[in-house]
């Protein structure tokens, strides 16, 4: 009998790594271990980009339903966490993933998290993409008053309750799973919010002028100060100016001043520990979400990456006999994921669970920067293979998959197929087909 699932997703995974037989089995050994007791299957993203596609995962309808995906799934019906939490399990999200972070929705159905996400990130990414649409509906010369101050106010309304969901979350998360440096800069602007807020009752006009005219990236410095320290605050600027410049022009270089990456080993460490503590409790359902492989060029944390290189030798091997023609440093910290994964099922066969647990393991999207016969694209051209073609495994589903793809699958198959075998019935507004070949709705 099933009693545990587990929806692992792995940021950047391309197909081919996964369908690929010998190349798997040399880099990805346990990774082939649990497709040879279990199926892959070749699928198509529903988008090209984390942002665009987790409401296709998580609620099984298209980017842009329900408003689209800016804010997340706070707009769309229900998601599938919250139809396993009704069907009696326990559930849990450990994540690295900051498009899983506050105000977004996906929090929704969930009894406990735990997800190493960077406010600073976050913030930045809800300026320089959802505010922005407001301030370039305000350069409209044809605006009168009210227009403008209606446009104004539902902008500050989008940015409050931004700035209140960083206060709620370090209260509703668990977050042991914050490493210092991680944990200072969250609880910083998680207290400066609050100076935000005041500041927006009292002075909105300075925090507007700020909103359009202060580098996204640098926000968090100035969030909730009265003055900003000029000094610091340029030394700040010069760090991320150098940093985005870096990353504009040398597009496949690695990058050492990157934002709080957190690792894989942490996130499967806690799984293990939940798993390890989780005796008394009849049925649990993990989400997890690892960004190694999207991180890959990512050098901050220094110590891991020199642990990668502990592959080179299989990989150039596996370079040299033609199993894979993938970047180094893809491949390094996809097998850097497989070996935990190998924990994760060493740990299930030490507390006799391997029978019981059943595992769904994809991709959000695919990689260009692994491999493509492309140049580099803006992120709305990113539609070839190497960009949305990702695999979806099963394992210990206790039915019939399919494994000739003779049917299209995409990014809502994922979580459709857990379903599936959780045997639980889906929403109206799930749009998703599994890959078993006993689906009844099959399209």
């Amino acid at each position: 009998m099933i009693t545990k699932t587990i929806c692992l997703i792995i940021d950047g995974l391309r197909s081919e790594c996964l369908c690929s037989t010998n190349g798997r089995k040399m880099l990805f050994p346990n990774l082939d271990k649990i497709i040879k007791h279990g199926a892959v299957y070749p699928a198509t993203s529903n988008a090209q980009s984390t942002q665009f596609v987790m409401p296709s995962i998580f609620c099984q309808n298209y980017p842009l339903d329900y408003g689209g995906y800016s804010d997340g799934i706070v707009h769309r019906p229900v998601s599938y966490i919250e139809l396993v939490h009704k069907a009696g399990y326990e559930t849990q999200m450990i994540s690295s993933c900051n498009q899983l972070g506050v105000a977004s929705g996906y929090s929704r159905g969930f009894d406990k998290i735990k997800a190493t996400i960077d406010f600073r990130v976050i913030l930045e990414q809800n300026i320089s993409r959802n505010l922005a649409h407001y301030f370039n509906e305000l350069k409209n010369l044809n605006l009168n008053v009210r227009d403008k101050e209606n446009i104004e106010k539902e902008l500050l309304d989008d940015y409050k309750k931004l700035l209140r969901a960083f206060i709620d979350t370090i209260h509703d998360t668990d977050t042991s799973v914050w490493g210092k440096k991680l944990a200072y800069y969250n609880h910083l602007v998680s207290n400066q919010s609050q100076h935000e807020l005041t500041l927006i009752d009292t002075n909105k006009e300075l925090i507007l002028k700020r909103l359009s005219s202060i580098p996204a990236g640098v926000y968090w410095y100035a969030l909730g100060k009265k003055r900003i320290p000029m000094i610091l605050f340029f030394l700040l600027r010069l760090k991320v100016g150098i940093t985005w410049r870096w990353r504009k022009h040398t597009r496949n270089m690695p990058i050492l001043l990157s934002h709080w990456v957190s690792v894989s080993s942490e996130i499967f460490q806690e799984l293990i520990n939940e798993l390890k503590n989780s005796e008394k409790i009849k049925k649990q359902h993990f989400h997890l979400h690892v960004m190694d492989v999207h991180d890959c060029i990512s050098f901050n944390r220094i110590f891991i990456k020199i642990y990668h290189f502990k592959f080179f030798p299989k990989w150039i091997y596996a370079k040299l006999h033609g199993f894979t023609d993938r970047r180094l440093l893809y491949d390094l910290s996809l097998m850097y994921v497989d070996e935990k994964i190998g924990d994760l099922m060493n740990a299930l066969e030490d507390k006799q669970l391997t029978d019981k647990t059943a595992i769904v393991i994809s991709g959000d999207h695919g990689s260009s920067y692994a491999e493509s016969p492309r140049n580099y694209k803006h992120v709305y051209f990113r539609t070839y293979y190497e960009d949305i073609s990702i695999p979806i495994v099963a394992y210990n589903c206790n039915k019939n998959i399919s494994t000739v793809p003779g049917k299209l699958r995409d990014s809502m198959s994922i979580t459709a197929t857990l379903l599936d075998f959780m045997k639980i019935l889906p929403d109206k507004s799930f749009l998703g087909m599994g890959i078993t070949n006993s689906n009844s709705n099959d399209r």
